[in-house]
């Protein structure tokens, strides 16, 4: 594969990130590679892809591509992938930067843009699977973040619970960087999950979610018990405790005991 320099059209600054290539992208104009993702295709330029993904760059290099009839370039094919993850991927690829639909956004009829990605929370953490399959760093640096940004807003519903399964079915068990936002998110909202029948079911299914979920679960109550010598019996109690505001002051409120 060619190393960029000045005098190709896409060089350095066209291997992502720039407005030039992101033009590219859109009007597909010198286009020397497909993606393929079931009857979805994108009409890229393996400048852009290749220097940000070596498994793809070895595909590339190694003649690994698929060479269809009706197609003029090579193509590659990704067809266990879902087409809206793919085009969010592309994206990020030529922008550095991806936008999902919220849950809010595809309930709006008029919503066009990736379609076929079912929700924000399960879309960063498949892109996470992929950034992890692509070699690509960066994009499983941006993913993890905007999924810590996007749980408040679309909180413990049906798009978190697709997400942890997503996460602990078909991301490593050596890549904690999403996973660990989400079992903190568990941890500081683990009585309302277990509520939902959803995710009480998943953790019956996958028991690595369920001791994950366990140890957040103590994590958090350790921060909220300390110790208390009884002056009758001489045990040691530990008390739960919170903080509730009462106008400008913070009172002390003692939930319960538990030797």
């Amino acid at each position: 594969m060619a190393s960029p320099n000045k005098s190709n059209p896409l060089s350095n600054e066209m291997a992502g990130g720039s407005p030039s290539a992101a033009r590219l992208l859109q009007t597909g104009k010198y286009s020397d590679l497909e993606i393929r993702c079931g009857s979805k295709i994108f009409k890229v330029h393996r400048n852009v892809i290749c220097f940000q993904s070596k498994p793809l760059a070895d595909c590339v290099d190694g003649g690994f591509l698929v060479i269809s009839p009706e197609a003029t370039t090579g193509v590659i094919k990704l067809d266990d992938s879902d087409p809206g993850i793919v085009e969010l991927f592309i994206n990020f690829l030529y922008t550095h930067d991806y936008h999902p639909p919220t849950s809010a956004e595809l309930l709006n009829p008029s919503h066009t843009s990736a379609d076929s990605v079912a929700h924000d929370l399960s879309a960063h953490a498949k892109l996470y699977v992929m950034a992890d399959k692509c070699d690509i760093p960066a994009l499983k640096s941006l993913s993890s973040q905007k999924y810590k940004a996007a749980l408040p807003r679309e909180g413990l519903g049906n798009s978190f619970i697709l997400s942890l399964k997503v996460g602990f079915e078909e991301i490593p068990d050596s890549e904690r960087l999403l996973k660990d936002k989400a079992i903190e998110f568990e941890g500081q909202n683990y009585k309302e999950l277990l509520e939902r029948g959803e995710f009480v079911n998943l953790c019956e299914e996958n028991g690595q979610i369920a001791m994950e979920f366990l140890r957040a679960t103590v994590a958090v109550a350790a921060k909220n018990l300390f110790p208390s010598k009884c002056p009758d019996c001489s045990n040691v109690h530990y008390i739960e405790r919170k903080v509730k505001k009462v106008g400008k002051s913070d009172l002390l409120v003692i939930i319960g005991t538990a030797r």
